[in-house]
């Protein structure tokens, strides 16, 4: 697709204003992870996306999502581990729990535990810090 979209910049030319804009798509995936089939869509199309070696094999990406997307996701991966296939297996698909907010707690939360018990002074009487 090929539109023409006006510059910021105002020339006394028209012409030199116009410009050729072309628009990709970004790979939006509209399908819900909360259902099976779609799920099951949306790692076909995510498995289309991994490199593969000089032998043909999957070389495996890590993909992460929260808690409920990788939940899903493990739950399509197991119900298709027979397959005979590495494609029809899922193979390279690596999960991995990207929730932000729960990894900011835990850490937020495990640094004033550690500092609370480290700087109570050791069996020597020593302080740790």
């Amino acid at each position: 697709m090929i539109f023409l979209v006006r510059t910021h910049m105002y020339f006394t030319v028209t012409t030199q204003c116009l410009t050729y804009v072309f628009r990709v798509p970004l790979g939006l995936i509209f399908k819900n992870e909360n259902v099976n089939e779609d799920m099951l869509e949306i790692l076909q199309q995510l498995h289309g996306y991994l490199p593969q070696t000089h032998n043909g094999g999957i070389d495996g990406q890590l993909f992460s999502g929260d808690q409920l997307a990788i939940e899903q996701a493990v739950k399509m991966i197991s119900s298709v581990a027979n397959g005979y296939t590495p494609k029809d297996r899922f193979d390279g698909i690596n999960l991995q729990l990207g929730d932000w907010h729960a990894a900011v707690k835990l850490l937020s939360v495990s640094k004033t535990t550690f500092k609370c018990h480290c700087l109570r002074k050791c069996s020597r009487g020593q302080k740790l810090w």
